[in-house]
């Protein structure tokens, strides 16, 4: 066999092998997301952060102010801190995962001292 031909056979294995494990990858990374996904709790009002752009200046506004809010929050877990706000004609959602009821009680305090009782929330405790 000449050593072109030796070249070009490992070349096309080497080639072979990148893209069976490539797909293999990626397969891997869908299957966590996927798994991911699928314990999320689907959101009731059917709403999402992408909503939003509907809205108006004084809800982007009013959902600026809560973020800042929750993020002057002292011992919040990061996943406290990255709650979903929907602000829609002056309405506010938050969803999302918490650890503990306090938590709970203090993103919707800080809703609340921004949007009064138009806070409604689908945020799980996950301990």
């Amino acid at each position: 066999m000449s050593s072109i031909s030796k070249t070009y056979l490992i070349s096309l294995t080497l080639i072979s092998f990148f893209f069976v494990h490539s797909g293999q990858a990626q397969n891997q990374a869908q299957k966590k997301n996927t798994g991911y996904n699928t314990t999320a709790a689907p959101s009731k009002t059917g709403l999402t952060p992408m909503d939003q752009r509907h809205g108006s200046e004084q809800d982007e506004e009013m959902t600026r102010k809560i973020r800042e809010r929750i993020m002057a929050t002292q011992d919040l877990s990061v996943s406290a801190q990255n709650v979903k706000i929907v602000t829609l004609g002056k309405k506010v959602n938050l969803a999302g995962e918490v650890r503990s009821e306090r938590e709970l009680n203090l993103l919707l305090q800080a809703a609340r001292a921004i949007a009064g009782n138009n806070v409604t929330h689908e945020i799980a405790i996950r301990k």
